[in-house]
């Protein structure tokens, strides 16, 4: 059974994750736009009071080599439906230890950087990919 630390007090197992993709395109003039992908799988390890970063782009291109704009966002277990009691990683550390730690991304590069993550465990992160 697998648990993440900031979801549901920690007791996941049963939790289902969605994964929603939107694409819009004009056709009629013969415009073809393809989906950024995902080389490799989204799993990195990180250590207890060390900054963590990731960054996306490493992993992620776009074929046609467009700008892409990143977000942090919350999870979700259908759609429009919010994973239930998920907390952000920071939040989650800042309920034991108020003030302790943030979670940023920079939404040109994707970098996803979590100070100070107070506990080792599994966390549960989502971001949105736009073009």
């Amino acid at each position: 059974m697998n648990y993440t630390s900031n979801v549901g007090g920690g007791l996941t197992s049963n939790v289902p994750f969605y994964i929603e993709a939107m694409a819009k395109a004009d056709t009629t003039a013969g415009f073809s736009n393809q989906a950024p992908t995902l080389q490799t799988p989204g799993v990195k390890y990180g250590s207890a009071s060390n900054t963590f970063k990731l960054n996306p782009l490493v992993e992620l291109s776009d074929p046609d080599g467009d700008s892409l704009v990143f977000e942090i966002a919350t999870p979700l277990e259908g759609q429009g439906t919010p994973v239930p009691d998920y907390l952000y990683p920071d939040q989650f550390c800042n309920k034991y230890s108020p003030g302790s730690s943030t979670y940023t991304i920079n939404q040109q590069t994707g970098e996803i950087t979590w100070a100070a993550p107070c506990y080792q465990g599994i966390y549960t992160i989502t971001t949105i990919v736009k073009k």
